[in-house]
């Protein structure tokens, strides 16, 4: 029995898998570099007319402007935003910022070392200090 188990087994191995499998031979090719292509320059130039609504672009009014204010540049003390304390309703925050190494607890509108807090959020915090504004971030 077990004889004609394996010739059956046998020829439909044999059918499946012949023996002369057919080879694929490769062939080499030679790799040629494509040939370089000048680019096409162009330049943009400003449309007269707007190609959507057909009306006429008009150009800007320069402004000649007075002469320019220079900034005083004043020196901040070192000022960094700690965090801040709110209570449950969020009608009191109270701020804690550092001005040249000593913490203070601020509302907004008060002024410390002439550092006067403007106006607060979780975030961030400005500061005014001799006419100028700062934004101070959460350290």
């Amino acid at each position: 029995m077990a004889v004609i188990w394996g010739l059956v087994l046998y020829k439909l191995f044999e059918a499946f898998y012949p023996e002369d499998l057919p080879m694929t031979t490769s062939t080499q090719t030679k790799f040629e570099l494509p040939k370089y292509q000048e680019r096409d320059s162009f330049s943009l130039t400003a449309l007269e007319k707007d190609p959507f609504l057909g009306t006429i672009a008009r150009k800007k009014a320069q402004r000649n402007g007075g002469a320019k204010q220079i900034k005083n540049t004043t020196e901040w003390p070192t000022t960094s935003y700690e965090g801040f304390v709110a209570d449950d309703k969020g009608r009191t925050t109270i701020f804690v910022i550092t001005v040249n190494g000593e913490q203070h607890l601020l509302k907004q509108g008060e002024l410390v070392q002439n550092v006067k807090l403007i106006r607060g959020s979780k975030q961030s915090i400005q500061l005014q200090y001799d006419g100028q504004r700062k934004t101070f971030t959460l350290e």
